[in-house]
Protein backbone atom coordinates (compact mmCIF):
# COMPACT_ATOMS: atom_id res chain seq x y z
CA UNK A 1 0.00 0.00 0.00
CA UNK A 2 1.28 3.46 -0.83
CA UNK A 3 1.35 5.42 2.44
CA UNK A 4 1.07 9.21 2.62
CA UNK A 5 3.64 10.55 5.07
CA UNK A 6 2.55 14.20 5.25
CA UNK A 7 0.37 15.95 7.86
CA UNK A 8 -3.20 14.94 8.61
CA UNK A 9 -5.35 14.61 5.48
CA UNK A 10 -9.05 15.13 4.85
CA UNK A 11 -10.50 12.24 2.80
CA UNK A 12 -13.76 12.53 0.85
CA UNK A 13 -15.10 9.23 -0.54
CA UNK A 14 -16.70 9.56 -3.97
CA UNK A 15 -18.05 6.87 -6.28
CA UNK A 16 -14.82 6.26 -8.17
CA UNK A 17 -12.10 8.35 -6.55
CA UNK A 18 -10.67 9.46 -3.26
CA UNK A 19 -9.89 13.16 -3.06
CA UNK A 20 -7.22 14.24 -0.60
CA UNK A 21 -7.00 17.97 0.08
CA UNK A 22 -3.82 18.97 1.86
CA UNK A 23 -3.33 22.73 2.04
CA UNK A 24 -0.86 22.52 4.93
CA UNK A 25 1.95 20.52 3.31
CA UNK A 26 5.13 22.53 3.57
CA UNK A 27 6.74 20.71 0.63
CA UNK A 28 3.80 20.30 -1.71
CA UNK A 29 1.36 23.21 -1.72
CA UNK A 30 -1.33 20.85 -2.99
CA UNK A 31 -4.81 21.97 -3.89
CA UNK A 32 -6.17 18.48 -4.62
CA UNK A 33 -4.96 14.88 -4.94
CA UNK A 34 -6.91 12.12 -6.73
CA UNK A 35 -6.30 8.36 -6.77
CA UNK A 36 -8.32 5.35 -7.93
CA UNK A 37 -10.50 3.90 -5.22
CA UNK A 38 -9.29 0.75 -3.53
CA UNK A 39 -5.91 -0.65 -2.60
CA UNK A 40 -3.01 1.33 -4.06
CA UNK A 41 0.05 -0.61 -5.16
CA UNK A 42 3.54 0.23 -6.32
CA UNK A 43 3.50 1.92 -9.69
CA UNK A 44 0.00 3.35 -9.34
CA UNK A 45 -0.47 6.95 -10.39
CA UNK A 46 -2.39 9.88 -8.95
CA UNK A 47 -3.45 13.16 -10.49
CA UNK A 48 -3.16 16.37 -8.50
CA UNK A 49 -3.34 20.15 -8.72
CA UNK A 50 -1.20 22.85 -7.12
CA UNK A 51 -2.48 25.94 -5.37
CA UNK A 52 -2.35 29.29 -7.16
CA UNK A 53 1.19 30.56 -7.54
CA UNK A 54 2.68 27.05 -7.80
CA UNK A 55 3.04 24.60 -10.66
CA UNK A 56 4.09 21.03 -11.34
CA UNK A 57 7.82 20.55 -12.03
CA UNK A 58 8.79 20.34 -15.70
CA UNK A 59 8.05 16.87 -17.06
CA UNK A 60 5.82 15.86 -14.13
CA UNK A 61 2.15 15.28 -14.89
CA UNK A 62 1.17 12.94 -12.03
CA UNK A 63 2.40 11.38 -8.80
CA UNK A 64 3.65 7.78 -8.65
CA UNK A 65 3.32 5.32 -5.76
CA UNK A 66 6.77 4.09 -4.64
CA UNK A 67 8.20 2.34 -1.58
CA UNK A 68 9.02 5.80 -0.18
CA UNK A 69 5.49 7.09 -0.75
CA UNK A 70 4.09 9.27 -3.49
CA UNK A 71 6.83 10.68 -5.71
CA UNK A 72 8.26 13.07 -6.68
CA UNK A 73 8.72 14.36 -3.15
CA UNK A 74 8.34 17.96 -4.37
CA UNK A 75 5.04 17.74 -6.20
CA UNK A 76 4.73 21.51 -6.67
CA UNK A 77 7.19 24.33 -7.08
CA UNK A 78 6.87 28.10 -7.11
CA UNK A 79 5.57 29.25 -10.47
CA UNK A 80 6.16 32.44 -12.39
CA UNK A 81 3.06 34.41 -11.50
CA UNK A 82 2.44 37.43 -13.70
CA UNK A 83 0.19 40.46 -13.37
CA UNK A 84 -2.13 41.84 -15.99
CA UNK A 85 -2.07 45.51 -17.00
CA UNK A 86 -1.77 47.83 -13.98
CA UNK A 87 -5.01 49.12 -12.43
CA UNK A 88 -6.30 52.54 -13.32
CA UNK A 89 -5.85 55.22 -10.67
CA UNK A 90 -8.24 58.16 -10.85
CA UNK A 91 -6.60 61.23 -12.43
CA UNK A 92 -3.23 59.43 -12.72
CA UNK A 93 -1.32 58.40 -15.83
CA UNK A 94 1.35 55.82 -16.61
CA UNK A 95 3.93 55.73 -19.39
CA UNK A 96 4.27 52.72 -21.69
CA UNK A 97 1.91 50.35 -19.94
CA UNK A 98 2.14 46.67 -20.95
CA UNK A 99 -0.46 43.93 -20.92
CA UNK A 100 1.63 41.61 -18.73
CA UNK A 101 4.21 42.15 -15.97
CA UNK A 102 6.58 39.70 -14.33
CA UNK A 103 6.72 39.20 -10.57
CA UNK A 104 8.70 42.09 -9.03
CA UNK A 105 8.19 44.51 -11.94
CA UNK A 106 6.96 48.01 -11.10
CA UNK A 107 5.05 50.71 -12.93
CA UNK A 108 5.31 54.43 -12.20
CA UNK A 109 2.29 56.71 -12.02
CA UNK A 110 2.17 60.46 -12.58
CA UNK A 111 -0.32 63.05 -11.38
CA UNK A 112 -1.31 66.12 -13.43
CA UNK A 113 0.15 69.51 -12.62
CA UNK A 114 -1.13 71.05 -9.37
CA UNK A 115 -2.33 67.65 -8.13
CA UNK A 116 -0.69 66.22 -5.01
CA UNK A 117 0.31 62.55 -5.01
CA UNK A 118 -0.40 60.59 -1.85
CA UNK A 119 1.72 57.45 -1.51
CA UNK A 120 3.31 56.04 -4.67
CA UNK A 121 4.54 56.74 -7.24
CA UNK A 122 5.04 53.01 -7.89
CA UNK A 123 2.85 49.91 -7.88
CA UNK A 124 4.63 46.54 -7.94
CA UNK A 125 3.55 43.13 -9.22
CA UNK A 126 3.68 40.68 -6.29
CA UNK A 127 2.50 37.09 -6.81
CA UNK A 128 -0.09 38.05 -9.39
CA UNK A 129 -1.38 41.14 -7.58
CA UNK A 130 -0.51 44.82 -7.74
CA UNK A 131 0.71 46.28 -4.45
CA UNK A 132 1.31 49.87 -3.45
CA UNK A 133 -1.06 52.68 -2.52
CA UNK A 134 -1.29 55.97 -4.34
CA UNK A 135 -3.83 58.56 -5.36
CA UNK A 136 -3.85 61.95 -7.01
CA UNK A 137 -5.53 64.62 -4.89
CA UNK A 138 -7.30 67.35 -6.79
CA UNK A 139 -6.36 71.02 -6.37
CA UNK A 140 -8.86 73.76 -5.56
CA UNK A 141 -9.90 76.34 -8.09
CA UNK A 142 -11.53 79.70 -7.41
CA UNK A 143 -13.16 81.49 -10.32
CA UNK A 144 -13.48 85.29 -10.63
CA UNK A 145 -17.26 84.84 -10.61
CA UNK A 146 -17.16 83.07 -7.24
CA UNK A 147 -14.94 85.76 -5.76
CA UNK A 148 -17.26 88.49 -7.03
CA UNK A 149 -20.21 86.74 -5.40
CA UNK A 150 -18.36 86.78 -2.07
CA UNK A 151 -16.94 90.31 -2.57
CA UNK A 152 -13.38 89.11 -2.00
CA UNK A 153 -9.96 89.37 -3.62
CA UNK A 154 -6.67 87.56 -3.10
CA UNK A 155 -4.83 89.39 -0.31
CA UNK A 156 -1.55 89.52 -2.21
CA UNK A 157 -3.08 90.64 -5.49
CA UNK A 158 -1.89 87.42 -7.11
CA UNK A 159 -4.40 85.62 -9.30
CA UNK A 160 -4.31 81.93 -8.37
CA UNK A 161 -5.96 79.62 -10.87
CA UNK A 162 -5.30 76.54 -8.74
CA UNK A 163 -4.44 75.97 -5.08
CA UNK A 164 -2.76 72.67 -4.25
CA UNK A 165 -4.22 70.30 -1.67
CA UNK A 166 -3.00 71.34 1.78
CA UNK A 167 -2.12 74.85 0.63
CA UNK A 168 -3.44 78.03 2.23
CA UNK A 169 -4.62 81.26 0.67
CA UNK A 170 -5.55 84.57 2.28
CA UNK A 171 -8.40 86.70 0.99
CA UNK A 172 -9.32 90.34 1.53
CA UNK A 173 -12.52 92.28 1.10
CA UNK A 174 -13.23 94.47 -1.87
CA UNK A 175 -13.10 98.19 -1.21
CA UNK A 176 -15.74 99.37 1.25
CA UNK A 177 -16.72 95.84 2.29
CA UNK A 178 -16.16 94.12 5.66
CA UNK A 179 -15.91 90.41 6.58
CA UNK A 180 -19.20 88.95 7.77
CA UNK A 181 -17.26 86.99 10.42
CA UNK A 182 -18.66 83.56 9.52
CA UNK A 183 -15.36 82.31 8.08
CA UNK A 184 -11.75 83.36 8.53
CA UNK A 185 -10.08 85.14 5.64
CA UNK A 186 -7.26 82.56 5.69
CA UNK A 187 -8.49 79.26 4.22
CA UNK A 188 -6.98 75.87 3.35
CA UNK A 189 -7.58 73.72 0.28
CA UNK A 190 -8.61 70.18 1.30
CA UNK A 191 -9.00 67.58 -1.45
CA UNK A 192 -10.30 70.00 -4.05
CA UNK A 193 -12.57 71.95 -1.71
CA UNK A 194 -11.96 75.39 -0.22
CA UNK A 195 -14.44 77.49 1.75
CA UNK A 196 -14.73 81.09 0.66
CA UNK A 197 -15.30 83.84 3.21
CA UNK A 198 -17.84 86.54 2.46
CA UNK A 199 -17.63 90.30 2.75
CA UNK A 200 -20.66 92.57 2.90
Amino acid sequence: VCVWTGPALFVLHLNLTIMINNHDRQDGYLHSFHTSQGRRKLGDHATYACVQGYKKPIGITQATCTREGWMPEELCEAGEVVCSAPPAVEDADVIRSKTEYQNGESIQYFCPRFYVMEGGPFKTCRNGRWTGHLRCIRPCSVSPEEMNQHNILFARDVQKTFIEHGGYVTFKCKGGKLPDGLLEMHQQCVEGVIDLPTCA
